[in-house]
């Protein structure tokens, strides 16, 4: 049986088949995302890796993670650099 996480750069287990993970992306970013084996529940999207995993160990998977995302594909929520003084929605 095959990984369901395979490539992930983080993994933490939050709650019985709910993980917080970390993804590449592509030019460098990273997503941290909630999720099981099958679903994305929600997920935040990171200029920097480093930062990314940062928030991942902490984030509880409810709440907002760590400031530094600049992108929320499910709120569409979107803060500059960041910043989350900057933070608009834009479908």
């Amino acid at each position: 049986m095959s990984d369901p996480f395979e490539g992930a750069l983080y993994r933490r287990a939050i709650a019985d088949r709910l993980y917080i993970l970390v993804y590449p992306m592509t030019f460098g970013k990273a997503r941290l995302v909630v999720g099981d084996e099958m679903s994305i529940y929600n997920g935040f999207c990171y200029k920097d890796p480093a930062r990314a995993i940062e928030a991942a160990k902490v984030w509880d998977g409810e709440s907002d993670p760590l400031d530094g995302w600049h992108r929320n594909p499910f709120t569409h929520r979107r803060r500059e650099n960041g910043d989350p003084a900057t933070e608009v929605y834009r479908e």
